[in-house]
């Protein structure tokens, strides 16, 4: 006798008969909100959503990840998504509305005023409510994180803000660009290696993580050397790892001089490389509020270009790789 299997039910279908449920679904097809924007935007009582959520939570519909004091909830299953828009072939999930640059700018407003408050958890919600609108990586590092930092890095240089206070919100902001790091797919390696790093003395070193993160996002491999780096060590892991590109912070003109010598190390050696047929040309990029403000400096050191932020930066390397 022939025996059959069970057919396999997603347990959506369940929910999907729940009004208290089918109405959360419904909510979470636009994209992922937290307990109190469910509440808001569906009437039901919170404590009924937060039991709901849990219920689904377990059945492996929905996922949870918490930024700040906060957890989203989102969709986990492409086949939940897709067993929505079938039953619901009527009501299509709203669509994202690009953000304007008035929204933008109030976000990084929000973004800084809970940076100067040391609230990391409400600093975390705006984030959050970033990923929501479906920013992108680059406009989070650019958009909302850049100019918050370029304000307490003012604030500092001002004598306004101690230099403690200005590692505290420096460290806030690390560990959230850290966090949304891996909601975003990274692309395959591309066959392309890049050292980062800031010359002795720069200690001040988020800007190069960020661009760090965004170039594995473009699936660079990269080799990220921090802040202060001393410049012989700086050579010497060039020579060994011989990247196409070299990325390089200096925050102050006081740095200048160790910016040189590394420089002229590094120029010495690629031009060592392009003595060799064989040789992959290697590109130097400048950065930090030194080159930022003095410009003329990166071609008097025999860099190749210079970027004030990461958009500018991807740009320009679209024209080199």
């Amino acid at each position: 006798m022939k025996e059959y299997k069970p057919l396999l039910i997603h347990p959506i279908l369940d929910d999907l008969a729940d009004p208290s449920r089918r109405t959360i679904l419904q909510t979470l097809r636009s994209g992922a909100k937290s307990v109190m924007s469910i509440v808001e935007q569906t009437g039901l009582k919170q404590p009924n959503v937060s039991n709901h959520l849990a219920k689904m939570r377990s059945q492996g519909i929905v996922c949870a990840q918490r930024c700040g004091k906060r957890v989203y909830y989102r969709l986990s299953d492409r086949r939940a998504e897709e067993l929505l828009d079938a039953a619901f072939p009527n009501q299509s999930t709203p669509t994202m509305l690009p953000v304007s640059s008035s929204n933008l700018d109030e976000m990084a407003r929000r973004y800084l005023q809970a940076l100067m408050t040391f609230d990391e958890d409400v600093a975390g919600s705006v984030v959050a409510e970033c990923l929501t609108c479906s920013l992108s990586m680059m406009e989070l590092c650019v958009d909302i994180f850049q100019p918050a930092m370029y304000h307490v890095g003012q604030l500092y240089m001002e004598g306004k803000i101690t230099e403690a206070h200005e590692h505290l919100l420096s460290n806030i902001t690390a560990n959230l660009v850290a966090q949304i790091f891996h909601r975003f797919p990274a692309k395959s390696y591309n066959g392309l290696k890049v050292m980062l790093g800031a010359v002795s003395g720069n200690r001040h070193d988020l800007g190069l993580w960020m661009i760090s993160y965004l170039l594995k996002q473009e699936g660079w491999k990269t080799y990220m050397l921090g802040s202060n780096v001393p410049t012989q060590g700086f050579l010497s892991l060039v020579r060994l790892v011989k990247p196409n590109l070299v990325i390089i912070s200096c925050a102050q003109e006081e740095m200048r001089l160790e910016l040189k010598c590394l420089m002229d190390g590094l120029n010495s050696f690629r031009d060592r490389n392009r003595k060799k047929e064989e040789a992959q040309d290697m590109k130097i990029m400048l950065g930090g509020g030194y080159l930022n403000a003095h410009q003329d400096v990166t071609i008097e050191l025999g860099a190749d270009a210079t970027s004030r932020d990461a958009r500018g930066l991807m740009q320009i390397l679209d024209t080199w790789f």
